[in-house]
């Protein structure tokens, strides 16, 4: 069971995708969410750094740990965006 988006040469892993990949391709974890590594790596606040991880990233380097520099637009370079619903927020309920 694969959780995310990574460079392989696992000939047994029929789901594995050679580009990006939708949201719900892969199982989510714990949590539920889908793809937190994998896909893309993700830019951080710091110039020029990302971490994460992405499909063209070894199985190794898909973890939040993993920094990666980059100097120009990549397609393996991307940023994660975050909804708080207000329902959600005014029942106390938090973020989700």
């Amino acid at each position: 069971m694969y959780l995310c988006n990574f460079a392989h040469s696992d000939s047994a892993r029929p789901q594995a995708a050679f580009i990006t990949a939708p949201v719900n391709s892969f199982y989510p974890n714990l949590p539920g969410l889908y793809n937190v590594c994998g896909n893309v790596a993700e830019m951080l606040h710091e110039k020029g750094q990302a971490a994460g991880g992405s499909y063209l990233s070894s199985s190794y380097d898909v973890r939040i740990e993993s920094l990666k520099t980059y100097n120009e637009a990549a397609s393996d370079i991307g940023f994660r965006v975050i909804m708080v619903t207000i329902a959600a927020e005014m029942a106390g309920a938090g973020p989700h």
